[in-house]
């Protein structure tokens, strides 16, 4: 059985987090959550074309949402449901002359992502990306930030994406 792929990517990192946080990311075969959501899109006309391009939830407060994680080879995929709207993502792990990373795939678009582990959860935060396989410029690289932590047995997310020249396209905790 192959190791999770956050405990690939991480090393021995992986077991400072809470216990929760090592069990969402231990999707064998798969690992199923549900709670509520507020997502919110850029307010520009440029960051809700992006938003749409790219099958981002609607903007709501209360939003039902469910995820999915789920392992196929190597990766994980992260198939979230915002009220009926379908958001997927593929993680997998790259070493890269800065270490092992995280990459993450949505359409066209994959970031190469940091983990940085804590006593309460984790933060990921965006190094590069690229546009079907070709490095983007540093300065096109979107912004992302997310972090989760274990709160009262509960497991909550926070995650922002902005791009250059545009701005932010989504957020959603």
């Amino acid at each position: 059985m192959p190791e999770p792929l956050y405990r690939d990517v991480m090393g021995g990192a992986f077991d400072a987090m809470p216990a929760i946080t090592r069990a969402v990311h231990n999707p064998d075969p798969e690992r199923r959550f549900v709670g509520r959501a507020q997502v919110r899109r850029g307010p520009n006309w440029l960051a809700q074309g992006v938003a749409r391009w790219l099958k981002l939830p609607r903007p709501g407060d209360g939003v039902p949402v469910a995820l999915k994680i789920w392992r196929d080879g190597a990766a994980d995929v992260f198939t979230r449901n915002f009220g009926g709207e379908i958001f997927e993502s593929r993680q997998f792990g790259k070493d890269t002359p800065e270490g092992k990373r995280l990459m993450e795939t949505i359409g066209p678009i994959t970031t190469r992502l940091k983990i940085e582990a804590r006593h309460d959860g984790l933060n990921l935060h965006a190094e590069r990306a690229y546009w079907h396989r070709i490095p983007l410029p540093g300065w096109l690289t979107p912004k992302v930030f997310a972090s989760e932590r274990a709160y009262g047995g509960a497991h909550l997310f926070d995650v922002a994406v902005s791009l250059p020249l545009i701005g932010e396209v989504m957020a959603y905790r």
